[in-house]
């Protein structure tokens, strides 16, 4: 039996109504679109393309957020917009 799954996708760009493999893979460089079923995690990955590296993760139900450097928040989103595309619905 299929099961509906919802996923999101956070972006700097908004109004998006089509979404494309332009990011880089963390994995192996390749060129990938991410979506994830944490609406708050697509959130967070509301940043410029350049900060390639994720500040949180999910686990069991909670937001886990970790800073690399000093004032991590302020420097990746202060003053600076973000986009929320979704929810999208897909059969597994």
């Amino acid at each position: 039996m299929m099961k509906e799954t919802v996923f999101y996708h956070g972006s700097v760009i908004g109004g998006l109504d089509t979404i494309l493999a332009n990011a880089k893979s963390h994995v192996d460089g390749g060129k990938v679109a991410y979506f994830s079923t944490d609406r708050v995690y697509a959130v967070v990955c509301c940043r410029c393309r350049q900060e390639n590296f994720v500040t949180m993760r999910p686990k069991d139900g909670i937001q886990h957020y970790f800073g690399r450097f000093p004032e991590q928040l302020k420097v990746l989103y202060e003053g600076k917009e973000g986009f929320l595309t979704g929810p999208f619905l897909t059969q597994i």
